[in-house]
């Protein structure tokens, strides 16, 4: 059983024939009460002390928890963005070479068109200067064929050369 200071001022002790002096023993225990007054408050006071920093131990050791919690979610959750960063970043770079060779096969069948259209252009432009030049060569022949054929009507009629061209 615990004692109490209380319970040693309410102590009495039997009387004998030749026993303790009953003043020094009463003035003892009020001495010892005292005292032990003192000690059983600081013992108290440090038992409150003992559970609030307890509670406190229990209440850091919880937050650390937490912070641990949150520090691993957190590292988790940068991964995850660095891994959908990375994700995305390959798909950008798929979807713009993707883009960049139908461009690149679209340029490239413009460019055959133009070409196509160029030897054809040139092709109809050597053709152009053939038939030209034939007819032109023609025309020749036959100025020339009937310039003779005037002169020679002229030398045979007394025509003058407006009248013939007139006829």
């Amino acid at each position: 059983m615990a004692m109490t200071p209380i319970d040693i001022s309410k102590r009495e002790f039997s009387k004998g024939f030749r026993g303790y002096v009953t003043g020094e023993v009463d003035r003892f225990l009020e001495l010892v009460t005292r005292e032990f007054e003192e000690l059983y408050a600081e013992n108290f006071d440090l038992n409150d002390k003992l559970n609030q920093l307890e509670n406190e131990l229990s209440n850091y050791k919880q937050m650390e928890e937490t912070l641990k919690h949150t520090l691993i979610l957190a590292q988790k959750t940068a991964e995850d963005l660095t891994q959908t960063a990375k994700h995305e970043a390959g798909l950008l770079l798929q979807e713009a070479e993707q883009t960049r060779t139908q461009r690149f096969r679209e340029d490239e069948t413009k460019r055959m068109a133009a070409l196509a259209e160029v030897e054809n252009t040139l092709r109809k432009r050597d053709l152009l200067r053939i038939q030209l030049k034939s007819f032109l060569t023609l025309q020749l022949e036959l100025l020339e064929s009937q310039s003779d054929d005037c002169l020679g009507a002229l030398a045979l009629s007394q025509e003058t050369p407006l009248q013939l061209i007139n006829k």
